[in-house]
């Protein structure tokens, strides 16, 4: 149990508290300090009452919760028919989903102590009997709870008790009957009796209302148990099927025996499913094993088949490329020999070109002579007309056109060889 849960932690703590803000000024000095600080015998009423209130307030908490559970749907439903005893286990596994607060509360104690009786047993004949059990033993621990608070509220009158036999023995310690008229000795005398007093007094003053509260808590708790009894008949009664062993032993006993072959059946069921699936999955795994092998080894083999193609394919690649490389040359070697005489061909053609471009012009210096003697030509002859010397001219004129036409004769050859060397070079 945590720490938090005990009522004398909180009522040492509110102790603490109260006496902080009485000695803090917060209350009358005077009166405080006469009915609460005055005597140990008062500081330790007032931390006794503390402790029991302290307990009373855990108390009515821890109630509140439990009834907060009492809303919660705890079970399964019912069948009409009467569910199989063999369902006891089913029905604490809806109790294990449950809170942790839940789990300490009586109603789901009460429900768990009946299914585990019903389970262990096999049977729900004995289930009333049990119920009354539980009950009685829940009532009895209800009322061991409140030993504490029921110490407390008896010892606070008793330490009220002790404090006035304290007050009235210092007050008859302090009389001196020699002098009965001491002031002193009656001021003693009085403030002792004040402490029998006032000790009983704050004594019964803090009794009653705890005897009030423990009544009215105690009250409450004892409704808290009548709806735990109320709501555990509501579930489990009539829930189970009664197999009336009272009545008929043998069929009782014949009729667990076939629920425990059924049970054992299922579980064998269970066991061989188990079984088979572990056996599939084992199967599967070494399926996966044997898959994963030998497509390694496929891919080990293709990837080496692979390999061995590349290489021999990248050495037919290589010898055809020398072999293209090779051919390429011997061509490029050829293009470039006929590339040579070509150009060669075309340097001779260019002379050649030039020369008849000479030939050319040499032929229109002829064509311009030509021109140049046909206009003197006509000037000798108009001058022969004038002077009347035409046979001189002619003979003149005659040997000027032979002349002319020896001339004229030899530029026909040069060009006639000039147009026959032609095709022949062209045909180189």
């Amino acid at each position: 149990m945590s720490i938090f849960r005990w009522p004398v932690f909180w009522g040492i703590l509110a102790t603490l508290g109260f006496y902080g803000l009485i000695r803090g000024g917060l209350f009358d000095r005077d009166f405080t300090f006469r009915y609460f600080d005055s005597h140990p015998i008062l500081q330790v009423e007032v931390a006794m009452f503390f402790i029991a209130a302290a307990a009373l307030i855990l108390k009515a908490f821890d109630v509140a919760a439990q009834f907060a559970v009492h809303k919660l749907n705890l079970l399964s439903p019912r069948d009409d028919h009467g569910q199989s005893p063999l369902m006891a286990g089913v029905l604490l596994a809806d109790l294990d989903g449950v809170g942790a607060v839940a789990q300490q509360s009586y109603l789901v104690r009460r429900l768990r102590d009946v299914l585990l009786f019903v389970q262990r047993k096999g049977d729900a004949d004995e289930l009333p009997e049990h119920l009354r059990y539980l009950s009685d033993l829940d009532t009895g621990r209800v009322q061991a709870s409140y030993g504490l608070i029921r110490i407390v509220v008896w010892a606070i009158p008793m330490l009220g008790f002790l404090g006035t036999v304290v007050g009235i023995t210092l007050a008859l310690a302090s009389l001196d009957f020699k002098n009965l008229a001491n002031e002193a000795a009656s001021r003693a005398m009085g403030a002792s009796l004040g402490i029998a007093f006032d000790t009983t007094a704050l004594a019964l003053s803090l009794t009653i209302p705890l005897m009030f509260a423990k009544f009215y808590v105690e009250r409450w708790e004892s409704q808290l148990m009548d709806d735990v009894d109320a709501r555990t008949d509501a579930e489990l009664l009539g829930r189970f099927e009664v197999l009336g062993s009272q009545s008929d032993p043998h069929a009782a006993s014949i009729r667990r025996m076939a629920e425990q072959v059924v049970a054992a059946t299922e579980r064998l069921v269970e066991r061989q499913a188990g079984l088979w699936q572990s056996t599939i999955a084992a199967a599967h795994e070494q399926w996966n094993r044997l898959s994963t092998g030998l497509g390694q080894q496929a891919e080990e083999t293709l990837t080496a088949a692979l390999e061995r193609s590349l290489k021999s394919h990248a050495g037919q690649l290589a010898a055809a490329e020398r072999a293209a490389t090779e051919q390429n040359r011997r061509h490029w070697d050829e293009v470039q020999k006929a590339l040579n005489k070509t150009a060669d061909a075309t340097l001779a053609q260019q002379s050649e070109l030039a020369r008849q471009g000479e030939v050319l012009l040499k032929v229109v210096d002829a064509a311009g002579h030509v021109q140049q003697l046909e206009d003197q030509l006509n000037r000798n002859l108009t001058a022969l007309a004038g002077a009347k010397h035409f046979e001189e001219m002619v003979a003149s004129l005659a040997a000027a056109i032979q002349l002319l036409s020896a001339k004229l004769g030899h530029d026909a050859r040069a060009a006639v060889h000039l147009t026959d060397s032609h095709p022949a070079h062209k045909a180189a």
